[in-house]
């Protein structure tokens, strides 16, 4: 079956609330930005929600359970599949089969991906790359039989759901690593402290320091762009955010000449806008101007790391609620942080890193799963491997 997109497909542009009027934001409908969008197939959470009047009082439209999103505006061609309903920019298109007994929309998500390197080279524009929806309308394209497609988008969905199912299981390990952190650090339930004395609301022994004093930080010095490759040659390259995930930076860029180093296990965290942005690496790298890394004096990075996640809790804020678009080496340096008696960091970071081995496990499942997937996706659009 031939035609165009946009006969099959109706695409649908969004909007945003007016972000000056406080009505209609911080409600409870949920709305979809390029930063919610992952290499993860459903959209379940975002990190801006819009209020009844936002929605009725701007462009943006609700969306149906099982819609699909699709960047068009600067990261042009990030794609997920709505999970509950939520509104979304304008920045965005959404997709949705205008008849499912012609074109599957389970389908469609897959089939859209396929399409996103050829999106990707009719993108125009200056400063940003963007997608025009005639762009995406007028794609000649070739269906395969309904059956055939339900089918391709069985198959493809079984690593998506084994993906998602690895994902439920890491949140749960996340959360238990970051229970413990806070019923001890936060609520100060730690082992012992029935028998602890505690001065001015605070546990005898501990005391506040600089990071400086417990840890090792090194800002990020980018190398010239020649020594760039994705042949994997060097060392994995990373200056900024652009391929941070939830935890674990993921390797795509590499670099033949070594700069500044950051070692596996050490924490990473963006210096330049979006400031604050925190992961962590499973190798050693090589990192650039808008990162530095950080690393415990007395290797217990995991501590380190729950103890920054509340310093840096918002994008572009340090604790105290200053806002940085950038920030120096004396400004980490000199972030004040509660420290614990010594024995209380080991006991937490033990505790934690069983929980950290089993997340690491999952997420290196999760990427094997994807790396399958998308070797898989062109072969079975293209007939290559028949169902």
């Amino acid at each position: 079956m031939k035609g165009k997109f946009g006969d099959y497909v109706e695409i649908i542009l969004g909007g945003t609330p007016k972000t000056n009027t406080p009505s209609f934001w911080n409600g409870n409908i949920p709305w979809v930005s390029v930063k919610d969008l992952n290499d993860f197939k459903k959209i379940y959470n975002t990190e801006r929600f819009i209020t009844e009047a936002g929605l009725r009082n701007s462009n943006t439209k609700l969306l149906e359970i099982g819609d699909i999103i699709l960047s068009a505006r600067g990261s042009v061609g990030k794609i997920g599949v709505v999970a509950v309903p939520m509104a979304f920019n304008q920045t965005s298109y959404a997709l949705r089969s205008k008849n499912i007994s012609l074109f599957d929309q389970n389908f469609l998500y897959y089939f859209t991906k396929s399409l996103v390197n050829i999106l990707q080279s009719k993108a125009v524009g200056g400063v940003f790359d963007t997608i025009i929806k005639s762009t995406i309308a007028e794609l000649e394209i070739s269906l395969p039989p309904l059956e055939t497609q339900k089918k391709i988008a069985s198959i493809l969905s079984s690593y998506d759901d084994l993906i998602e199912n690895n994902l439920n299981r890491i949140k749960l390990l996340e959360e238990a690593a970051s229970n413990i952190y806070k019923e001890w650090f936060i609520n100060f339930r730690f082992p012992g402290y029935e028998k602890t004395k505690f001065v001015n609301g605070i546990p005898e022994g501990w005391e506040r320091v600089r990071l400086k004093d417990v840890a090792t930080i090194v800002m990020g010095q980018s190398p010239e762009s020649q020594y760039y490759n994705q042949n994997s040659t060097g060392l994995p390259f990373h200056q900024g955010v652009s391929y941070f995930s939830e935890r674990y930076i993921i390797d795509d860029v590499f670099c033949s000449k070594e700069t500044r180093i950051a070692l596996a296990g050490d924490i990473l965290v963006s210096v330049r806008a979006p400031v604050g942005r925190i992961n962590l690496t499973l190798n050693k790298i090589i990192i650039g101007r808008g990162l530095c890394s950080i690393r415990s004096a007395n290797g217990c990075n995991l501590f380190l790391y729950y103890c920054l996640r509340k310093i840096f809790y918002k994008e572009d804020l340090i604790g105290n609620g200053s806002i940085f678009n950038s920030i120096k080496k004396t400004d980490i340096e000199n972030i004040i942080l509660l420290y614990p008696q010594n024995i209380l960091e080991v006991l937490f970071n033990h505790h934690s890193l069983s929980l950290e081995n089993k997340i690491i496990n999952l997420i290196t499942q999760n990427r094997k799963l994807q790396q399958a997937r998308d070797i898989l996706l062109p072969k079975l659009m293209s007939g290559e491997i028949e169902v």
